[in-house]
């Protein structure tokens, strides 16, 4: 926990990537399918990016599992600003499989820093939030635009919320 704690701030800033996402995603809900795939493969890639930044600490000697977040969150987002002409439906199934994926890694981080005790409340949350958020996306799927912007922004600032706590319970033990 102790590299974790030093390195807080990743963390926070992941978190904060996700507020800013989603109150953008907010404040312009009809902006168009090209604006939506940007916004999302920039945060997917700075997300993404924390993640190995952690790996590169060494965070709690889970380099493997922070690499394969780090790895699904640069991927989805490079796949996605590559390829900015991609169709709504394909946006839907990288941003389902997306979330998908990353709640089940952090709820293995979470496992893994279980010595934590209730500290990892909030990474557990993510989790779990980020898994139902995809579920939604699959079994949703003529949702429509508009109601994809108001899930992901939701589920942006959810997250980003969770990862800020626990980013700033870790800073107290730094």
């Amino acid at each position: 926990m102790e590299i974790l704690a030093r390195n807080w701030w990743l963390l926070v800033l992941r978190g904060v990537a996700a507020i800013a996402f989603g109150v953008l995603m907010i404040v312009w809900p009809g902006a168009s399918i090209a604006s939506l795939v940007l916004l999302f493969g920039a945060y997917a890639v700075v997300e993404g990016l924390t993640s190995l930044g952690l790996a590169f600490k060494k965070a709690e000697g889970r380099v493997g599992t922070w690499i394969v977040h780090a790895v699904i969150g640069v991927a989805a987002g490079v796949l996605t600003l590559v390829y900015p002409a991609i169709t709504a439906i394909a946006l839907y199934a990288i941003i389902a499989g997306w979330a998908m994926a990353t709640g089940i890694v952090e709820l293995f981080v979470a496992v893994a820093l279980r010595g934590l005790g209730g500290r990892v409340g909030a990474v557990v949350f993510a989790g779990i939030a980020s898994i139902l958020f995809g579920i939604l996306l699959v079994a949703l799927p003529a949702a429509g635009v508009l109601a994809l912007v108001s899930l992901i922004a939701t589920m942006a600032v959810v997250s980003g919320i969770a990862w800020v706590a626990f980013g700033m319970q870790l800073h107290r033990f730094a």
